[in-house]
């Protein structure tokens, strides 16, 4: 049977060409590669987000500890700091001595050694109070008779010739550290001698607001000067602002005093508070006790400052408040409790009644971390983030970020021995603690402490917020900002 016609007349022909089919056979595989090279491609950018955003989530470490016996023994320390290298820390003593030490190398084959020790102020009125800035060297202290000295306690560096040097210094390698001379020489990685050697400014002495003992110090500067509060023996509260003057015959600086005396119930004068301290800005004063009473007062209006707020930081009568320090821009308040817990309180704005004190603003407990069971007897912030050590009455450590309440690490040393004195490295890489018979040096390794997966999809307490919320700054003008990352 023949094949029909067309209507052109000619005949259509039923076989297929072989160019046809190859270049069908062409396409099916170009198009089936092409999808498979997209699938891959898209799996590769899920491989490297996931390889990126991982070690956002890599946990942090305390380790070591480097341990040593402690050279102060029953003597308190009033403050214990280190340099931003990890080689060299000093502590201040109340009897007023400063000792200055090279660290151990945190694996516990180096002990701590002596570099300088020395007694401030020995011709002078006892040592009774002592504050310091958190971020710069900057220092307030309080003497027996009445006086205070601001001025400034931290290290130098400079880097020097090895030709000046004998063979036993320009003979150390990358990373070693030697005294010489009341200070201490590092080789650097870069292969440069670095020295460090401790230094103490402190201005003449000036009359303080009243003249029996200071018991309680705190220190705060803004550009146009120190702040201070005060607390004296007889019990009276005071808010100074101090004017710097320069002597026109010399670099000295002295200051010009102007203070206000805070309202303070007479139950309250004659019990000693835990502690008094000034916020970052110098406009609020805080007061507690260790029956957990916290007094904050507006300081705003230097001609009548003024209660602003009374709250109680424990609701349990049978708790105390065992420690409280500022974190990092002294806006926040970190409490530790006899019960082993650690809150962070800060300030936020309420709708407020005609005549309300302070427009409203009231302190709220924003973070509550869960308890450890023994007391906390330390707490330490960071000086670069918002990381907080305690020192608890077993001898434990736990390092938190208190704006997410996430445990980082726990650490612990040998002895059940308290650290009543905890410093987190200025670079946030080591962690230094002294007890009464011990002082232990930690490695420190906590590269994105802010990051949770709570933090990341979960409302997030910021500070002066009310309640939690979504937020995104992942960066700020200062140190003292909190990353958003919600």
């Amino acid at each position: 049977m023949s094949s029909p016609q067309s209507f052109t007349g000619r005949a259509r022909r039923r076989k297929t060409r072989w160019a046809v089919r190859a270049m069908d056979k062409l396409a099916h595989g170009l198009i089936v590669g092409g999808g498979i090279g997209t699938i891959v491609a898209v799996s590769m950018v899920c491989v490297f987000l996931l390889w990126v955003v991982l070690p956002l989530f890599q946990p942090a470490s305390l380790s070591g500890p480097a341990a040593t016996t402690s050279p102060w023994g029953a003597r308190k320390l009033l403050h214990l700091a280190s340099d931003e290298y990890r080689v060299a820390a000093w502590a201040l003593l109340e009897d007023g001595t400063l000792d200055v030490f090279k660290l151990g190398d945190g694996d516990g084959k180096t002990a701590n050694e002596p570099i300088e020790s020395r007694k401030l102020f020995a011709d002078g009125p006892a040592l009774t109070a002592a504050a310091f800035s958190l971020t710069s060297e900057d220092a307030a202290l309080g003497f027996a008779d009445g006086s205070i000295r601001v001025g400034t306690i931290g290290f130098v560096t400079r880097f020097i010739d090895e030709d000046q040097l004998g063979e036993t210094v320009r003979n150390l390698k990358p990373g070693e550290a030697k005294v010489v001379d009341s200070g201490l020489i590092q080789r650097t990685p870069e292969g440069q001698l670095r020295r460090q050697e401790i230094s103490v400014k402190f201005g003449q002495p000036f009359q303080g607001p009243a003249a029996s003992a200071i018991t309680h110090i705190d220190l705060t500067m803004r550009p146009a000067g120190p702040v201070i509060c005060t607390r004296s023996a007889d019990g009276q509260l005071f808010f100074s602002s101090l004017k710097p003057l320069r002597s026109l015959d010399s670099d000295e600086t002295t200051y010009r005093l102007r203070s206000a005396g805070l309202p303070l119930a007479k139950a309250l004068k004659q019990s000693a508070p835990l502690r008094m301290l000034v916020s970052g800005v110098g406009d609020n004063v805080f007061v507690a006790w260790r029956d957990g009473r916290l007094l904050r007062y507006d300081v705003r209006n230097f001609q009548q400052p003024k209660l602003a707020e009374e709250l109680d930081m424990i609701a349990e009568s049978d708790v105390e408040l065992t420690a409280l320090e500022f974190m990092i821009g002294k806006t926040t308040l970190a409490a530790g409790d006899s019960a082993g817990r650690v809150s962070g309180w800060f300030r936020v704005n309420t709708e407020s009644a005609p005549g309300e004190p302070d427009g409203g603003a009231r302190m709220v407990a924003a973070h509550r971390l869960p308890a450890e069971g023994s007391e906390v007897v330390s707490l330490a912030p960071s000086a670069r983030s918002r990381m907080l050590a305690a020192g608890y009455g077993d001898g434990e450590v736990q390092l938190y970020y208190l704006t997410n309440d996430h445990l980082l690490a726990s650490a612990s040393a040998a002895a059940e021995t308290p650290f009543r004195s905890l410093v987190i490295c200025p670079k946030d890489d080591g962690l230094l603690g002294a007890a009464s018979d011990s002082l232990c040096l930690w490695r420190l390794e906590a590269s994105h402490p802010e990051v949770t997966l709570r933090s990341l999809f979960l409302p997030v307490g910021y500070e002066g917020n009310l309640r939690p919320t979504y937020d995104w700054q992942s960066s700020g003008g200062t140190d003292d900002f909190e990353p958003k990352l919600g």
